[in-house]
């Protein structure tokens, strides 16, 4: 009996849920950038500002905010508690296994793409990141999904030149970039570099493709730019927040 790629993405799905999601809050948070994150949406909840991310109550311009209001949503769902600081990467890997099996499927069949997926679930970093509350499992996911659509566009362009199928192709990549902006802040650049060099040396770009690919990243990311303070106001340093001396923040904050 042959399955569909349908029911096979969601046993994929279903088994990365019991892969990724059973024991996330057994353990405390244990990783600097764990603590600092969960904190920061903690306090986003405690203050209702969603739009500054804070550690102390004082603003933390070291990353955007996309991850940290993705864990404020879990807490709004499962309590401020451990579990609900990693559900969001825990929902990552159920996405990037789907993917991965999808785009293996659309490359070669089905039986590739599932091989692909089942490789990847069962490797040790995925399982390790998808169990944690750090950033970058979703800045991984979209940075991947940007070069993807840049590559079907570098490389179907010559059978598939439409405006539709072009239009498509660089906001899908433009987005996914910017989400990965969003994700982790500049360190997207080098996957931004990396468009910037193809778009302009493919001998069959014109200026107005350029101007919408710019056109499109601009846009999908100006909102963090907005919020990101002016060169000459400066961070607080770390001893500022008060958190270098403790040894689980993360606990001692939530009584707060």
């Amino acid at each position: 009996m042959k399955l569909s790629p349908l029911l096979i993405s969601i046993l994929l799905g279903i088994a990365a849920a019991i892969l990724f999601i059973p024991f996330l809050g057994a353990v405390h948070l244990f990783d600097w950038d764990e603590v600092n994150f969960a904190e920061c949406a903690r306090e986003m909840i405690k203050t209702h500002d969603y739009s500054t991310a804070q550690i102390n109550f004082f603003p933390f311009w070291e990353k955007p905010p996309l991850f940290i209001w993705m864990q404020v949503l879990s807490m709004k769902v499962f309590g401020i508690n451990e579990f609900a600081a990693r559900f969001p990467n825990a929902l990552c890997g159920i996405v990037t296994v789907v993917l991965v099996f999808n785009l293996g499927r659309k490359l070669y069949d089905n039986r590739f793409g599932l091989l692909w997926a089942l490789a990847f679930a069962g490797s040790l970093l995925p399982h390790f990141y998808f169990k944690s509350g750090i950033i970058d499992p979703w800045f991984n996911l979209f940075i991947f999904l940007g070069i993807y659509h840049l590559a079907r566009y570098t490389n179907d362009y010559t059978y598939a030149s439409s405006s539709r199928f072009f239009n498509r192709s660089v906001f899908l990549s433009s987005l996914f970039i910017a989400l990965a902006i969003l994700t982790k802040g500049p360190v997207a650049g080098a996957c931004i570099r990396t468009l910037l060099y193809y778009l302009p040396h493919h001998e069959t770009r014109s200026d107005h493709e350029m101007e919408t690919f710019y056109s499109c990243l601009y846009h999908h990311s100006r909102y963090w730019r907005g919020m990101v303070p002016d060169p000459g106001i400066g961070r607080p340093d770390q001893h500022h927040y008060g958190i270098s001396s403790l040894s689980d923040p993360f606990v001692q904050h939530r009584r707060c």
